[in-house]
């Protein structure tokens, strides 16, 4: 995701097999501190791991590094994609993304669409962050495989989650799903399974699909 330095440039990252490591964040659509329009990123996982924010220690161990964090959209105006069809991808928080894994829309003006149709996608530690910058319109569809978060939080701009065939899988009690970010839930429904946690969604639910909870724990829909 480092290819848009310039005007009207596109980068462009697949991974079909095998394993992806990178020790610090990931991000599409990179900023470089110019102004530029036409700015671009898409990532398509079709399978295999990708594993963002790891290293080897000394004894060859991977562990966690400070920063690990997938940012769609740093370039203001851009027009981001990740879409995931298989595979596993994973995160975390840490550094300048603060408790945010995942940031959609980080910057003003931009369009930032994150979409899941098998696989897993996992916050390995901190949240899901949609829309951050203003004006920003941020997505994360959930059209199958799975998706573990603390929770997902919106910032100045427009977020969405649609769920679609999939499964939103809390890490955490509380709120999941503050005010701000509104879950719609397609034809094909969608699951939350609950694992033990006494979770919440404050934010608006709309949609013609029926929402399934499963795992033990209480969901409670103030939305």
């Amino acid at each position: 995701g480092d290819g848009a330095q310039a005007d009207n440039v596109t980068g462009d990252f697949t991974l079909d097999w095998g394993r992806v490591e990178t020790e610090y964040w990931l991000v599409v659509g990179l900023y470089d501190g110019a102004s530029h329009t036409g700015v671009s990123g898409n990532v398509t996982v079709n399978g295999g791991v990708l594993e963002v924010g790891v290293r080897k220690n000394d004894e060859g161990v991977y562990v966690e590094s400070e920063n690990g964090c997938i940012q769609l959209g740093r370039a203001p105006g851009s027009t981001t994609t990740f879409t995931q069809n298989d595979g596993e991808v994973s995160s975390q928080s840490g550094g300048n993304s603060g408790e945010n894994a995942l940031v959609l829309g980080n910057a003003a003006n931009t369009v930032a669409t994150y979409s899941i149709y098998g696989g897993t996608y996992t916050a390995r530690t901190g949240k899901i962050l949609i829309a951050e910058g203003s004006g920003s319109t941020g997505a994360l569809n959930v059209c199958g495989g799975t998706v573990y978060a603390a929770a997902i939080t919106n910032g100045l701009g427009s977020a969405t989650v649609n769920l679609d065939g999939g499964t939103l899988y809390p890490l955490a009690g509380g709120v999941f799903i503050p005010k701000g970010v509104t879950l719609n839930v397609g034809d094909n429904g969608g699951t939350i399974y609950l694992a033990g946690h006494d979770v919440t969604i404050d934010g608006d639910v709309t949609g013609t699909g029926s929402l399934t909870v499963t795992g033990w724990g209480t969901l409670t829909v103030n939305g």
